[in-house]
């Protein structure tokens, strides 16, 4: 039986994912759970392509991807977070009274 991963490549997954998220969120203006998954499943590609991961590597940040991009009832968040992250976003685009 494989062991699941262990907290130091959970954190290393988790650490590559934030970075790839980063560098998506910079570009891609229009980003949802879609061009997320299919930017994570493009840096996935070249990392086996350049042997930059090990394969056990892949499959943890594999399992993470799954599990982070795959929302199930029970995770959603409600429309009233929702609205309240939609109004932040908003006030934090606008442009100060200062400037």
């Amino acid at each position: 039986m494989n062991p699941g991963p262990t907290p130091d490549e959970r954190i290393d997954a988790i650490e590559k994912f934030l970075a790839q998220l980063v560098l998506l969120l910079e570009v891609e203006p229009d980003v949802n759970r879609e061009t997320i998954g299919s930017w994570l499943q493009v840096c996935s590609a070249a990392a086996r392509a350049h042997r930059a991961q090990t394969p056990r590597q892949q499959a943890v940040f594999k399992q993470l991807c799954e599990r982070v991009l795959s929302l199930d009832e029970d995770t959603k968040p409600d429309a009233a977070a929702l609205q309240a992250l939609r109004s932040a976003m908003q006030r934090m685009n606008r442009p100060s009274l200062g400037a």
